[in-house]
């Protein structure tokens, strides 16, 4: 059964150590790689996080067409590439995924 639920960050990880929901996987949708950060770094095993879109501002720059990154951005992900999670840009589930550490590299926004 599909269930959609809506919880504030802290109030999911506190959720997710509860016993009673061991063994259940859940799609996750946050609004910024810093809640994505604070969702690995409280414990929650996550292999691959979708970047469907960022939305773009003057202190940002575009590395797609639908996502537009800041420095912290981009330090965020570094960490979260450190603990080995494949970051992907896909728009809509039928898009083939982007490699989003590869077009930071290629962008030269981060170096190997």
């Amino acid at each position: 059964m599909l269930s959609t639920l809506r919880f504030k960050v802290k109030v999911f990880i506190q959720i997710n150590l509860n016993f009673r929901f061991d063994g259940e996987k859940v799609l996750l949708l946050v609004e910024s790689p810093q809640d994505a950060l604070r969702l690995i770094l409280s414990g929650i095993e996550v292999s691959r996080i979708n970047i469907g879109s960022l939305s773009f501002d003057n202190s940002k720059k575009m590395i797609s067409d639908t996502v537009a990154v800041s420095q912290r951005d981009i330090q965020v992900f570094q960490l979260l590439h450190q603990h080995e999670i494949q970051l992907e840009i896909r728009k809509v589930s039928s898009d083939n995924p982007k490699d989003l550490w590869q077009i930071l590299i290629d962008k030269h926004l981060i170096t190997e």
